[in-house]
């Protein structure tokens, strides 16, 4: 893992090196990035059956999660981590030779939520707030507690309020919940 600062890149720590695998996994072949969560694909592993590895930073340290992740109800040596891609919390593993070169992929999501308040789908916590004498709404968008951006979407009387902040329609973004 490499993190830029200044316009220069540095090494964060270690290689990141899963455990758990069986014979040539060949970890690395593909790889994604979602926030602070790394997945790492290995096609080969327990005999080109395949597996994924997460991992996730606090304070540029990068750990584990749990054992390899392992889709269920493969067929034949399907290589899942062929492909990987990772949005926030949800995973999707390719194995492309899955039933005799079919192909298949399978979905994994992390048991609790990344971030409950994410107005900018960077998988963390924000901060939403209004002035109470102009009616103003605003939101900081974090990284741990910078603030690195932020805007209004709008205003309204103080016969409005916040009552709620979640995910209610399901598309990945915190929702205002009002209330007059």
């Amino acid at each position: 893992m490499f993190t830029r600062s200044g316009g220069v890149w540095t090494q964060q720590g270690g290689k990141l090196v899963g455990s758990g695998a069986s014979g040539n996994a060949e970890q690395g072949l593909s790889v994604a990035l979602s926030g602070d969560t790394a997945i790492v694909g290995g096609h080969i592993d327990n005999g080109s059956a395949g597996a994924t590895w997460v991992f996730t930073r606090s304070g540029g340290v990068w750990t584990q999660q749990e054992n390899k992740l392992v889709g269920s109800d493969a067929s034949g040596n399907a290589r899942q981590g062929h492909s990987v891609a990772l949005s926030c919390t949800t995973a999707i593993v390719g194995g492309p030779v899955d039933n005799s070169g079919a192909g298949a992929a399978w979905a994994f999501v992390a048991p609790t939520p990344a971030a409950t308040h994410d107005f900018n789908a960077d998988c963390r916590s924000d901060i939403l707030w209004r002035n109470a004498t102009t009616g103003q709404v605003l939101g900081w968008f974090l990284n741990g507690s910078t603030v690195i951006g932020g805007g209004s979407p709008g205003s309204a009387t103080n016969d409005w309020a916040i009552v709620g902040q979640r995910d209610f329609n399901g598309d990945g973004f915190a929702d205002i919940l009002w209330r007059n």
